[in-house]
């Protein structure tokens, strides 16, 4: 009776381990050729040949202006990611880190100015943020 008692409870932390295993997403980020766009997603949802060829796109699109949810998630559609999954679409900017010097540039006065590069966040849940944050920032 004891390993009856035994077995069932190893199986039923087994099954609680497992979920919690698939309830979290794990999130990658790509970099741009230029290295003024970074794209954060999540790695079940977007494949890094999809995720190439979105930040490819959104090169060629970001001269026009800042990028824009509906750009994303159209030309993600267009590439075949599963758009209805992602609940959320946002995009940040930040400063080329400090050791991006090849990114900089000097101004008229000999001081460096860093460029600005956006960060994309697609987010299958908002409350995935901080994760999706912290593997920007990889």
């Amino acid at each position: 009776m004891r390993n009856v008692v035994k077995i069932a409870v190893l199986t039923g932390l087994v099954a609680m381990a497992s979920n919690i295993a698939v309830a979290s997403i794990n999130y990658n980020s790509s970099k741009s050729n230029s290295g003024n766009i970074v794209l954060v997603y999540p790695e079940h949802l977007v494949t890094a040949p999809q995720a190439a060829a979105i930040l490819s796109e959104l090169e060629k699109t970001s001269s026009k202006g800042p990028v824009r949810d509906e750009t994303v998630r159209g030309i993600s559609k267009k590439l075949g990611v599963q758009i209805e999954r992602i609940k959320l679409i946002k995009t940040t900017s930040r400063n080329a880190g400090p050791d991006s010097t090849k990114e900089n540039s000097k101004n008229n006065n000999g001081a460096v100015q860093r460029k600005s590069m956006s960060v994309i966040f697609m987010l299958e849940n908002p409350e995935d943020e901080p994760q999706a944050i912290k593997a920007s920032q990889r």
